[in-house]
């Protein structure tokens, strides 16, 4: 799959956005309301540092789930025009341990990786700048996977190791539209942390929408692609 259709493809989401604006508003409220609800109660209450941290490993304890339950109904969206509260519910009981796992694999291999850029970009050695450049496409590698680790949780329904280990493949079998769409959802997050109002109100949404479409297409495409070579 070419540039062109890549393009093509992020278009088409796009404008599904656009024809679901309003419940797309509703569901990025929901996400970042429920999410970040820890940090606002310290906000409020201002409390003590000690608070602070506890309160910020709250909201991190609430993303994984969250996120995924929002992902799912995105999904649902996108597949059947029509969303409930009761499929909320139900997605974040059901989706709620593996989207908690998900963002903590997630967090603790950006550290890492982090961690091990500090130390070897720290040397001037030949070696170490090369290694040093492996760990910079290691990082872009793990950003393009992550892209549709939630996607295919939700659409599948599968367990965290086959979650990144196929969302890993698809992005192998697909790097360049997997880059077009990083590169899209990166320049929508620059905007909408720019302009701080499109983080309340559209920005994980629409970007959930885009990674939802695409992988559809992208997983239906290789899927032709093998009945062909059959």
């Amino acid at each position: 799959m070419g540039i062109s259709q890549a393009g093509k493809l992020i278009l088409q989401a796009l404008k599904t956005s656009w024809e679901h604006f309003t419940t797309l508003i509703v569901l990025n409220l929901v996400w970042f309301l429920l999410s970040f609800s820890p940090l606002f109660i310290d906000a409020f209450t201002k409390g003590s540092l000690g608070w602070f941290f506890v309160f910020i490993a709250a909201s991190l304890f609430l993303l994984g789930p969250v996120t995924a339950a929002v992902q799912y109904l995105v999904w649902q969206l996108v597949r059947n025009n029509e969303i409930s509260v009761g499929e909320f519910v139900q997605a974040l009981k059901r989706f709620f341990w593996r989207g908690l796992a998900l963002v903590g694999i997630g967090i603790v291999t950006l550290l890492a990786i982090a961690g091990l850029f500090t130390l070897t970009s720290s040397s001037a050695s030949f070696i170490m700048r090369v290694i040093t450049g492996m760990v910079l496409y290691l990082a872009l590698f793990w950003l393009l996977v992550a892209q549709f680790v939630f996607p295919h949780l939700v659409q599948y329904d599968l367990g965290v190791r086959a979650v990144i280990l196929r969302s890993a493949r698809l992005v192998v079998d697909n790097l360049l539209v997997s880059l077009v769409l990083l590169l899209v959802c990166g320049l929508l997050t620059f905007i909408s942390f720019i302009l701080v109002i499109p983080v309340i109100l559209l920005w994980f949404t629409v970007i959930s929408l885009l990674q939802n479409s695409i992988m559809v297409e992208l997983v239906d495409s290789s899927n032709g692609h093998s009945k062909d070579l059959e």
